[in-house]
């Protein structure tokens, strides 16, 4: 007879020996561990929420209301697929804002905000960048020329530019300066909210300038600009010089100084679905503004702004004279001799902003 001790031990034996036994039968091999593993982690991050990272962008509307100025500065801006370094619109309205708001000798001395209407194509990331360079940046719907879009082969540039007449929607404002986003100022323009051009005028009553298919004119309107100059001019262009491309009457829509107003916006919208060559096509939105402001047989005459506040296709020679305002491309001017002095410009801005981001202001 076996002692109790001794049986105890060789129960023992035979339990550890069925263990190892089944353990190998039945454990799984290393990459099934591996996979045991990574299904448990993933059970586990699965039982947890989720919080997910904040897009960069921190970008978040403006309220026009909180503006108290009775003028301000305008530019437009419509997306593409360029980033913020490679886009030279976006760089261009960056450029205004440093200028307006920022820079010694041309920025705003009587608080003038600077607005920015965007396109609901532009990203968040670019809207975000120009309202930390201080703008007001609004967005709004697309205001689409049917005719334009359908038109083939389309430059992708005309697009969206009818959306710039939203500035009249504005109101609030007694006057604004459209200024387009490839313009370099070259002093404070503060004063061209006094140009005498800028003045209310009494809406005409010419019979033959009156169109069954257009709204009604507003009973008074404020709409100043300057006459296009051929691109080899001498300053200032005249008639007596022949620096006018199309003419004396022919306005150029990149340097406007206007009243915002319901029917006046409500007058060009009404503009929109005449491709019947009334006003042309091939720059669109400034041939639909010189149609309606027509002169001399116009009801809404357009008024002429002092030459020294801004001249397209500007030349080296037109910036000595002291113009105050370039409108001309800092990426490819056509007057190249022109080109070091535009792109210093560029060169200040992004200085300025990258020394601002850096100390947090």
């Amino acid at each position: 007879m076996v002692p109790a001790p001794l049986r105890s031990k060789v129960v023992l034996v035979w339990v550890f020996i069925l263990g190892a036994f089944l353990f190998f039968l039945f454990a799984p091999l290393p990459n099934q561990i591996d996979a045991y593993r990574d299904a448990t982690v993933d059970d586990a991050h699965d039982a947890v929420p989720v919080h997910t990272v904040p897009h960069q962008s921190q970008w978040k509307p403006t309220e026009l209301k909180d503006l108290t100025s009775k003028y301000a500065y305008a530019t437009f801006l419509a997306g593409n697929d360029k980033d913020e370094h490679d886009d030279v619109y976006l760089l261009g309205a960056r450029i205004l804002a440093y200028q307006l708001l920022h820079a010694q000798g041309t920025k705003t001395n009587n608080s003038i905000p600077f607005v920015v209407i965007v396109t609901k194509t532009v990203s968040p990331a670019k809207m975000e960048r120009l309202q930390k360079d201080g703008a007001v940046v609004v967005v709004v719907d697309d205001l689409v020329a049917e005719w334009i879009v359908l038109k083939s082969p389309i430059n992708a540039r005309f697009k969206d530019v009818m959306t710039k007449l939203r500035l009249w929607e504005l109101t609030q404002f007694e006057r604004i300066c459209l200024i387009d986003g490839d313009t370099i100022l070259m002093d404070n323009i503060d004063g061209v909210f006094d140009d005498p051009a800028v003045k209310t005028q009494q809406t005409q009553n010419k019979a033959e300038a009156i169109k069954d298919d257009e709204a009604p004119f507003p009973h008074e309107y404020a709409f100043a600009s300057t006459a296009e100059p051929k691109i080899v001019h001498d300053f200032p262009p005249t008639i007596e010089n022949n620096g006018y491309r199309y003419g004396p009457n022919y306005l150029n829509s990149g340097f406007i100084v206007f009243q915002p107003s319901a029917a006046m916006f409500n007058y060009y919208t009404s503009l929109l679905d005449k491709d019947d060559q009334r006003w042309g096509e091939a720059l669109p939105e400034q041939n639909l503004l010189n149609w309606a402001h027509r002169r001399p047989h116009g009801n809404m005459p357009w008024q002429t702004l002092d030459r020294m506040w801004n001249i397209h296709f500007p030349t080296v020679r037109d910036m000595e004279a002291g113009v105050k305002s370039l409108h001309e491309k800092f990426w490819n001017p056509e007057h190249q001799d022109l080109k070091p002095y535009l792109e210093r410009v560029r060169d200040k801005m992004v200085e300025y902003f990258e020394k601002r981001d850096k100390e947090g202001s």
